[in-house]
């Protein structure tokens, strides 16, 4: 497992937690959750769930061959983003 850390727009800490081989992100731990640790549920193997999933976030940037997850919420980033300078517009997922 390696580890990841960089601070936010907003000067939170983040801290990736990935695995060396494939590069895929297990969990994350995020200064604004102080003490609680974000599990990656699409690491699983098969993804499929013992829990409801809640939120699906970052779907502005979601691969096309992930496909439809049946959530309560979804969010083009993460809640709490608010940007300071603009972004670019081949991040929008509506551009073809």
């Amino acid at each position: 497992m390696r580890r990841h850390e960089f601070l936010s727009e907003s000067q939170k800490k983040w801290q990736t937690n990935f695995c060396e081989k494939c590069g895929s992100t297990v969990f994350i731990e995020l200064e604004i959750f102080d003490g609680l640790i974000g599990v990656e549920a699409g690491t699983f193997d098969p993804p499929t769930f013992w829990f409801d999933v809640a939120n699906e976030v970052f779907i502005r940037s979601k691969a096309h061959f992930v496909g439809d997850i049946v959530t309560i919420n979804k969010d083009d980033t993460f809640f709490s983003y608010a940007p300071k300078s603009g972004e670019n517009p081949r991040l929008s997922s509506s551009l073809k």
